[in-house]
């Protein structure tokens, strides 16, 4: 496996459109996206070195993707009941 890297760090734009609550919102799914990009990277590596155990990631993944879907659904509801879109 691949050494974890700290998490990118990029310039989030104050908006006058969303609300503090979206804006914590949106910078955890954010988070959990990347969060599901370095397990797929670490996965592809490990069957680029021909790693037979590389499968144990897939529960990873999973529960990544179901962290994602959750974060991403909280956002947009958020964004629907408090109209700050």
């Amino acid at each position: 496996m691949t050494a974890a890297r700290p998490p990118i760090s990029l310039p989030v734009a104050r908006s006058t459109y969303f609300c503090p609550v979206a804006e914590t919102y949106l910078l955890r799914f954010g988070a959990i996206v990347e969060e599901l990009l370095v397990l797929q990277e670490q996965q592809f590596v490990a069957l680029l070195h021909g790693d037979v155990s590389a499968h144990q990631f897939d529960l990873l993944i999973e529960s990544a993707n179901e962290r994602k879907r959750s974060a991403k659904d909280a956002y947009l509801m958020h964004l629907e009941q408090h109209g700050c879109c």
